[in-house]
């Protein structure tokens, strides 16, 4: 058999009278699995068809050999970035055996040819000449360090990837962490990644300590803020917002968090639980005023419940505060209101005027008020007292005549005086007067106004 340019012998061909001088193998025909082999000089006195060969009496009278076999059928082989072994000539019916083996950095990927499918060792029925090639794919190798806190998974069980084809990972974190990022061949926090295998490549994953925040639920409010699940990478800060219900007030948070900022950052750096309290408040309102101001009112009028509001009540000029009106009483100036429910307060100012009196000579008016303040349409009562030997001969300014005392007045806005005169001769701010005194009895002349 000719296998490119080597002949190698398939079978053993032997006359079966053999003899000296036959000349076996002088002619040979071949057809198919048949072989005629002539021995021109065996002596031989046979005739026809498988004669008896054993009588020899016939000296050099010739005799040909028919030989038959089962055939041959050759299998060829090719292949690039490997071998394959198992070819050669093959008995009519029997079975071939190849074995692909790919090079470094390839993979066995399929046969061509007279076979397909990926069958290793794959084998032939030899019923023909075959022809078979093996096709070796380049392959690259996914590796992955060992990470902290976590596992990767859905890497191939050798690492192998045929070239162009991906790989699909998945980080998962261990309790207490999350998943913060690959590294190496791969970036970003995409879970699961697809690795694209187009080289080797080595990738690994980052795991980073979490922390839950649990916010309790509060009552006659809300807290927000949190992200989905409570969960925040360690060193991050969570923003919290309390809202507080209608007519209720944040008075400050409870549990890992105090104090009334809000919204409130808290670092999360252990697991935390917060709670926010939320206390019912009222609206002190104060009505619109004439004459005078209400000071002391809360901003927005909001007071938390059982609270006071100290409320101040200042008139203006020529005006006094006279009392509280609404959900208040009395004339308590600064008003102190438990602040148990939304109430409206209001103040009452009143026109008040000034009685002024002159310091008089020879003489005293007593009787009024203190400061000389009095309410629109109240009444002054005056006295005058004259020094010994003087007598009241009369009013002036804002009253006139000689009663004494004297009820006063119709708008106390005036000055009032009284002048006294008595002998030989004494000047007041009114009439002048001269008195004297005969057998006991006092005498008035009068000299001038």
């Amino acid at each position: 058999m000719l296998s490119g340019t080597t002949w190698t012998q398939q079978a053993y061909l032997k006359a079966s009278n053999s003899g000296f001088s036959d000349q076996f193998g002088f002619g040979v025909a071949v057809w198919g699995d048949t072989v005629v082999v002539g021995a021109q000089h065996e002596s031989s006195n046979a005739t026809g068809v498988n004669g008896n060969q054993a009588d020899n009496s016939a000296s050099s009278s010739g005799a040909a050999y028919i030989f038959t076999g089962a055939g041959q059928y050759s299998l060829l082989t090719s292949a690039s970035n490997g071998t394959v072994t198992g070819a050669g000539n093959f008995v009519r019916g029997s079975t071939a055996t190849l074995a692909a083996t790919a090079a470094e950095g390839y993979a066995f990927t399929g046969w061509t040819g007279d076979a397909n499918g990926t069958a290793n060792p794959l084998s032939v029925q030899m019923d023909s000449d075959k022809t078979i090639g093996a096709t070796f794919t380049r392959q690259y190798t996914l590796t992955f360090g060992t990470p902290f806190n976590g596992t990767i998974t859905g890497i191939a069980s050798d690492g192998k990837y045929l070239t162009g084809t991906s790989a699909i990972l998945t980080a998962t974190a261990a309790a207490g962490y999350t998943f913060t990022g690959w590294v190496g061949s791969a970036n970003g926090t995409v879970n699961p990644v697809t690795i694209l295998m187009n080289a080797d490549k080595t990738i690994g994953a980052t795991f980073t300590r979490q922390f839950t925040l649990t916010a309790t639920t509060p009552a006659n409010g809300t807290i927000t803020g949190l992200v989905p699940g409570g969960e925040y990478v360690s060193g991050t800060s969570a923003r919290l917002t309390a809202t507080p219900n209608p007519g209720y007030f944040f008075t400050g948070w409870t549990g890992s968090a105090s104090g009334p900022a809000n919204p409130l950052f808290v670092l999360m750096n252990s697991d935390k639980t917060i709670g926010a309290t939320f206390t019912r408040q009222h609206t002190l309102t104060a009505t619109t005023l004439e004459n005078g101001t209400v000071s002391g009112i809360a901003p927005e009028g909001k007071y938390n419940t059982g609270t006071t509001a100290g409320i101040t009540a200042t008139p203006n000029p020529g005006y006094v505060f006279t009392g509280w009106t609404g959900d208040a009483s009395g004339t308590a100036n600064p008003l102190s209101m438990v602040m148990n429910s939304d109430k409206t307060i209001g103040a009452t100012f009143t026109r008040q005027f000034t009685l002024i009196t002159t310091t008089p000579t020879n003489g005293t008016i007593t009787g009024t008020a203190t400061g000389g303040k009095y309410l629109i349409g109240t009444t002054a009562t005056l006295t005058v007292t004259p020094n010994p030997y003087f007598v009241f001969t009369g009013w002036t300014g804002g009253a006139s005549g000689t009663t004494n005392p004297v009820v006063s007045l119709d708008g106390l806005r005036q000055n009032h005086w009284c002048h006294l005169s008595t002998g030989p001769q004494r000047r007041g701010r009114g009439r002048l007067v001269r008195l004297s005194r005969t057998s006991g009895v006092w005498h008035q002349s009068q000299f001038g106004g």
